[in-house]
């Protein structure tokens, strides 16, 4: 068995910040301020002002938490994969006999994961340093491949590449997801959920259901 791919661990600033209700707060505010950087900008294009002017706080502030703006992206990061194993259990806890409820459930907090990431896990594959971009593309090759398998469990028989089917779903999924989000006045989450549930469907058909 393949060994998991995993996000570099980030270096802790030295001396380490003390957690509490504060702090903790103070740490967020410059993680979303990181992550809002990062997905306007990319990682080349991100300073340190930018990440501190989006979190409202001072660039002193910055280095109470992370030593650079390496280790604030790969914080992350580790973040975002969280998030995606969270997804892949969900998944794994549909069913075989199926209905729509249990899709939309999962499909609602693969969305709620975009609302908090965004796009960032392409981050790791189109603007990460050279040394991060085969890691992340590695993880996103071993997730895609883990959903694949899942959406095969739940058809009830193989469907080819299961790493290209898991592909598939997370590009009708995160299309629907970008395309409410820069319309949201059009269209709104509601109908891209129906969407994204109607669009899985065909993904998971029992049998000759397609045919």
């Amino acid at each position: 068995m393949p060994r998991p791919v995993q996000v570099p661990p980030p270096a802790d600033r030295k001396p380490t910040w003390q957690p509490g209700p504060r702090t903790d707060r103070a740490r967020l505010r410059l993680l979303v301020g990181a992550r809002e950087a990062f997905l306007a900008k990319g990682y080349g294009g991100t300073r340190i002002s930018d990440i501190t002017r989006a979190a409202g706080m001072s660039r002193a502030s910055f280095y109470v938490y992370f030593p650079s703006k390496h280790d604030v992206f790969l914080t992350l990061g580790t973040e975002s994969a969280a998030a995606g194993a969270r997804q892949l259990r969900l998944v794994r806890s549909i069913p075989t006999d199926w209905a729509e409820h249990h899709l939309r459930h999962w499909l609602g907090e693969w969305f709620d994961q975009l609302d908090r990431f965004g796009a960032f896990d392409r981050l790791w594959v189109q603007e990460a340093p050279d040394d991060l971009r085969a890691t992340g593309l590695a993880m996103e090759r071993r997730h895609a491949r883990q959903l694949g398998k899942e959406l095969e469990r739940l058809r009830g028989r193989p469907a080819g590449d299961p790493t290209l089917l898991g592909i598939a779903l997370s590009a009708a999924v995160n299309g629907l997801w970008h395309h409410y989000r820069r319309a949201p006045d059009l269209d709104g989450r509601d109908a891209a959920m129906d969407a994204a549930v109607e669009a899985t469907t065909l993904f998971v058909a029992h049998g000759d259901d397609l045919r």
